[in-house]
C-alpha cells in the first residue's frame, strides 16, 4: 500500500521514516521529494507498505502524530495519472455567445454609450448625448473670450 505522507519536518531523513514506518509492518520504499534548485526537502514524500493492513495500521497510529513539533499528516496516495492521459478540460462559466446580448441598453446616467454618468443635463459625453450643447461645459453657457490686442503691454 502506497501511503503519502506531508508535513514532514525539513530535516527528517528517508531512514527517519523507515524506522518509523517500520513499527508497523513491513516498509519496502521511502521516498521524501527534494527541490532541484535548493536539494533540500520539500515536506512530503511517499512510504511503500508491504501489505495494506500494515499501512491501514500505519495510517491509523502514525497519522496527526508530532514529530520535531509538526504533526505529520499520513494518507492512502492517489494513483498517479497515466503518461499521455487526457488532461480535464477547463470548464466553461459563460455558455452564451454573447453576454450582453439578452440585456436592455441602458442609456439614463452614463456607461459606455456615450454618456458618462452624471444627472440631468451634467452627464458629460458628447453633445449628441445629453452633454448640452458643444460649446457648453456642464450645462452652463462659457463667456466668450476677450480678443488679445497686441497694444496691452
Amino acid at each position: 500500500m502506497n501511503l503519502f505522507v506531508s508535513n514532514i519536518d525539513y530535516t527528517i531523513t528517508e531512514d527517519d521514516l523507515t524506522e518509523l514506518f517500520s513499527k508497523y509492518g513491513q516498509v519496502e520504499s521511502v521516498k521524501i521529494l527534494i527541490d532541484l534548485e535548493s536539494k533540500k526537502s520539500k515536506g512530503y514524500g511517499f512510504v511503500l507498505m508491504a501489505d495494506t493492513d500494515s499501512g491501514i495500521l500505519a495510517i491509523q497510529n502514525i497519522d496527526k502524530m508530532k514529530i520535531n513539533g509538526r504533526p505529520i499528516s499520513v494518507q492512502v496516495a492517489r494513483p498517479r495519472p497515466e503518461a499521455g492521459a487526457q488532461k480535464k478540460q477547463p470548464r466553461e462559466f459563460n455558455t452564451r455567445q454573447n453576454n450582453y446580448q439578452d440585456r436592455p441598453q441602458r442609456r439614463e446616467y452614463g456607461g459606455d454609450r456615450g454618456n458618462s454618468g452624471g444627472y440631468d443635463n451634467n452627464r458629460g459625453g458628447n453633445y449628441d448625448n445629453g452633454g448640452g450643447d458643444r460649446f457648453t461645459k456642464s450645462g452652463r453657457k462659457l463667456r466668450p473670450r476677450k480678443p488679445r490686442s497686441d497694444s496691452d503691454e
